[in-house]
């Protein structure tokens, strides 16, 4: 078994989140702050977000984290689990906000390119100066809907482009639909999820497949990446070693002129490597527990007394499948805090 990202001695603390202080600066209920080692505490206003940092809603609560400078908000709906993440992008670290499961409404007040970007479990979108919803629902599928502004939906290589008032839906492992006009079509996430449940009802393994290729991209990404990374962390501690012997050869000066030429740009390769392995496994690691876990918890309920019904053993496989697939390639790079 791999083991899992070796990089405390590359990254000293966590960054707040797009250069911001963001804080939660609205709570109706009891919310939940999930830290990236692992701790749970309810959360309260003022408390500033980090990457890492996951923000749970109950049936009934609500919260509102808001950006200091730019003032942009983010507004989480009942049952809505909201992560921050990292990776790197185009030559550049780019915070992520995550939407798992539930609804959150944006509103960016800042036109650029210092927007994060915004991922559910079965896209990634860029945006531009914008006012927008995200829907995550049960099943891994996922629905967009434009105010005003631009976001570009990515899906499976295809990307759509929704402006003002446009919407789109994407299932999981698939490219994004066809965008629809908002107009004369109120949006309401409980009546989407609540089809979002049927069409999972209908035929539960397919479903769940849909949401297993999505696990195949992520355990690809990982796959490609870890032994490059594993090539850096390797030449990191190679050049520390010829670190050592130029400092006992040449001196503090020659040894201090290798570190900021050599060292420093194979330690920041390293760091760049680990983060993306990193926000692949924990995307694997929310998709896993609050969309295949919840999926499992209700086809297991319906199907108690009726295990050997050929809808329930067929999920069953896909399930299992699935499973393995996670615990051999995403696990791994997964610490004991994140679970």
């Amino acid at each position: 078994m791999k083991k899992a990202l070796l990089i405390i001695f590359l990254i000293s603390s966590p960054f707040i989140f797009a250069n911001e202080i963001v804080s939660i600066t609205y709570i109706d209920g009891w919310v939940d702050v999930k830290e990236g080692n692992g701790d749970i505490y309810e959360a309260m206003i003022g408390d500033e977000v980090i990457a890492g940092n996951s923000i749970m809603t109950d049936d009934d609560s609500y919260a509102e984290l808001m950006e200091k400078t730019s003032r942009s908000t983010y507004n989480l709906s009942p049952n809505t689990v909201f992560t921050v993440r990292e990776m790197e992008t185009e030559g550049s670290k780019r915070n992520v906000l995550a939407c798992t499961l539930g609804e959150v409404a944006f509103k960016f007040k800042r036109a650029g390119s210092l927007e994060p970007l915004i991922a559910t479990n079965s896209t990634v979108a860029g945006v531009r100066g914008t006012e927008f919803k995200v829907y995550a629902g049960l099943d891994g599928s996922s629905l967009i809907a434009v105010r005003r502004g631009l976001v570009e939906v990515e899906s499976e290589g295809v990307t759509v482009a929704l402006g003002k008032n446009e919407a789109v839906e994407i299932k999981p492992g698939e490219a994004p639909g066809d965008k629809f006009s908002l107009k004369g079509k109120p949006l309401n996430f409980n009546a989407w999820n609540g089809e979002k449940k049927k069409e999972f009802l209908k035929n539960p393994a397919e479903s769940l497949k849909a949401v297993e290729k999505r696990l195949d991209y992520y355990n690809s990404k990982i796959e490609e990446l870890y032994p490059i990374y594993l090539e850096w962390a390797q030449q990191v501690k190679d050049e520390r070693a010829e670190f050592a012997k130029i400092k006992a050869e040449k001196g503090v000066a020659a040894a201090a002129e290798f570190r900021e030429k050599v060292i420093l740009t194979s330690v920041e390769n390293t760091v760049k490597l680990s983060r993306n392995v990193r926000y692949y496994a924990l995307s694997a690691l929310s998709m896993r527990r609050f969309i295949v876990g919840n999926m499992y918890a209700e086809i297991k309920t319906r199907y108690i007394t009726k295990l050997d019904n050929p809808i329930f053993t067929e999920f069953e496989k896909v399930y299992n499948s699935f499973l393995q697939k996670f615990e051999e390639v995403s696990i791994p790079q997964i610490n004991d805090t994140d679970i």
